[in-house]
């Protein structure tokens, strides 16, 4: 059975969950969830807390690409610059979890 239980590090007071469970046959106390300060963890049960969010767009990287392959800026570079790779314009369709995978830049669906 999991009780709540306190530790005292350098004058602060910090909240764990923790359940007693045998290790080499010894009762040992196991952290399963940090709480945190009383006063942080008051805050979370009131709904107090504000939360930081960052978020992207995604919308402007995809227009992009849209707009590239419609002037056909593939076969321009390609005339133009000489590299030993020749890129081709991707068909597939990207999809959300492309963007959350991995981080697509301008020429993510450039092909080499």
């Amino acid at each position: 059975m999991a009780s709540i239980q306190s530790k005292t590090t350098k004058g602060y007071k910090y909240w764990y969950i923790v359940e007693s469970r045998r290790v080499n046959g010894k009762p040992r106390p196991i952290v399963l969830a940090y709480l945190g300060k009383a006063e942080d963890l008051l805050k979370r049960l009131q709904g107090n807390l504000s939360y930081k969010l960052k978020s992207y767009s995604h919308g402007g990287v995809s227009a992009l690409i849209d707009v590239a392959a419609r002037l056909d800026t593939v076969s321009i570079l390609n005339r133009y610059v000489k590299s030993p790779r020749h890129y081709v314009v991707s068909l597939r369709k990207l999809t959300f979890s492309d963007f959350s995978k991995q981080k697509l830049s301008l020429f993510s669906s450039l092909i080499p």
